[in-house]
């Protein structure tokens, strides 16, 4: 379709919702860990967060891990407002208060992924976003045992008043089916 044109923003999921429900957007796709009012669900599936890091740091060989276990080593997370911030901010303030070392944050994710596969840090995400690298090996992603890091999903979403083109309702199967192929 020649006529369409695509605008990508990167944004919360808060932001995202906002978007949908102001018509600015007509679909969004966002990790979430609650429902949103006035946000239609089109496809959704499980987004658990992950412990994610070089292959070669001393924690890989793990299959499971608490959040407290990474308290000695340096974290590089997405800024606040992300699903993975809302989840560690809120675990850490249920914690014993002992700090964890934030050695880098960003709202780039690409930063984030650089930091993480030189080894320099771990990060918290979900599989989906690094399936490339965790298939290829250079990263490789922990279960968190810890409340709350396995109930995030991944949704496309639409505003429940919205009347979506044709074009973004033919859009919605493609895309739906690009997201069960990732």
């Amino acid at each position: 379709h020649a006529d369409v044109a695509f605008q990508v923003q990167i944004a919360s999921p808060l932001v995202i919702a906002q978007r949908l429900r102001d018509n600015v957007i007509d679909i969004g796709i966002a990790f979430n860990l609650s429902a949103h009012e006035g946000i239609d669900v089109r496809y959704e599936r499980a987004s658990p967060v992950r412990a994610i890091m070089a292959p070669h740091h001393p924690l890989a060989s793990r299959k499971r891990l608490s959040l407290a276990a990474l308290k000695g080593y340096p974290l590089a997370l997405t800024d606040s407002g992300t699903t993975v911030r809302l989840l560690f901010d809120s675990w850490q303030a249920a914690d014993d208060k002992s700090s964890f070392d934030l050695a880098f944050s960003s709202s780039s994710s690409s930063m984030i992924r650089s930091i993480v596969e030189a080894g320099h840090a771990i990060t918290l995400a979900g599989e989906i976003t690094l399936s490339d690298a965790l298939d290829a090996g250079s990263l490789v992603a922990i279960h968190i045992n810890d409340a709350g890091f396995g109930t995030r999903t991944l949704q496309v979403q639409t505003a429940t008043d919205a009347r979506l083109s044709i074009l973004s309702e033919a859009f919605l199967p493609v895309l739906v089916a690009e997201l069960d192929r990732a």
